[in-house]
C-alpha cells in the first residue's frame, strides 16, 4: 500500500511513546495450569548485510471468533526471549497468530522492525491451550520486492508496534529504508524433529534452573512428523 509508511510516520510524530509494561521477564513466574505457552523462532533475510538475523521481539494477536485479527487494536509482545527462541509464557487459552517483530540492525545496537504481510498472518496460527506448551514453528521470512510499500495490515500493525515496544529508543523510530520491512513469509516448518530441537534446547539452556517449566515442556503431546515440502497448516503445535 503506497504512502502507508510515510502515514504512519507523520501520525507517531505526534504521538506520545509511553514505554509499555511489556519487557522480558526478569523474574520468571511459575506455569500457570490454567494457561499455556507459545514458543517460536524467526529466522531473517532482510535486507543486505541483516540476511541471517533472527527477530529479538516478536508480536502476537490473540484470535477471537467476534473480531478479526488483521484489524486488532492490542498486541501481545512475547515475555521472555533466550538465544534465538522467544517465549510467550502463561498465555490465556485460544489461537494467536503473529503479525511482526524487531530486528537488530548491525553493525549498530539500532533496532527494525519486520512485518509480516497480510496474507501471511494467518499462516502463522497456532492453539494454545491451558497447561501446555505450543510451538508456532521455526517461520522463514524474506524481504518483500517492495519493502516500503506496506499493506494496509502492515501499516496498522507498524504503527501498533511503535505504541507498544519498549525496546525502540527515540533513534530507532526514525524511519529508514532499512527499518521498517515488509516481509514475506517463505516457509514455517512444524513437526516432531524442529519440535523437539526448539523445546529440547528451551529445557537445557532457557529454563534449565526451572523444574516446573522443564516438567511442563517434557509433557507436551508428540507432534507427527511433517511432510516434507507440505505448506505449514494453522493450528501446528498441539494436535486440535
Amino acid at each position: 500500500m503506497k504512502n502507508a509508511l510515510a502515514a504512519v510516520c507523520a501520525l507517531l510524530t505526534i504521538a506520545a511513546f509511553t514505554p509499555s509494561a511489556s519487557a522480558v521477564a526478569v523474574h520468571m513466574a511459575p506455569p500457570d495450569p490454567a494457561r499455556g505457552t507459545i514458543g517460536v523462532r524467526v529466522k531473517l533475510a532482510l535486507r543486505g548485510k541483516m540476511a541471517g538475523a533472527t527477530a529479538g521481539a516478536i508480536y502476537f494477536v490473540r484470535v477471537t471468533e467476534d473480531s478479526d485479527p488483521l484489524t486488532a487494536e492490542q498486541l501481545i509482545p512475547a515475555n521472555y526471549g533466550k538465544g534465538r527462541n522467544l517465549y510467550l509464557l502463561n498465555a490465556e487459552p485460544g489461537r494467536y497468530v503473529a503479525v511482526g517483530g524487531e530486528f537488530q540492525l548491525p553493525p549498530t545496537t539500532m533496532r527494525g522492525v519486520t512485518l509480516f504481510s497480510k496474507a501471511d498472518i494467518p499462516k502463522t496460527e497456532i492453539t494454545v491451550r491451558a497447561g501446555s506448551v505450543a510451538f508456532m514453528g521455526e517461520i522463514d521470512a524474506g524481504s518483500a520486492v517492495k519493502m516500503l510499500e506496506l499493506d494496509e495490515t502492515q501499516a496498522h500493525f507498524l504503527h501498533l508496534i511503535f505504541a507498544t515496544s519498549d525496546k525502540l529508543g527515540a533513534a530507532d523510530r526514525t524511519v529508514t529504508v532499512n527499518f521498517a520491512q515488509s516481509s514475506v513469509i517463505r516457509t514455517i516448518e512444524r513437526g516432531e524433529a524442529v519440535d523437539t530441537e526448539f523445546w529440547s534446547e528451551a529445557t537445557h539452556n532457557h529454563f534449565r534452573n526451572e523444574p516446573a517449566w522443564i516438567k511442563l515442556i517434557d509433557s507436551r503431546p508428540v507432534l507427527p512428523p511433517q511432510i516434507p515440502n507440505a505448506p505449514a497448516k494453522s493450528g501446528g503445535g498441539a494436535p486440535r
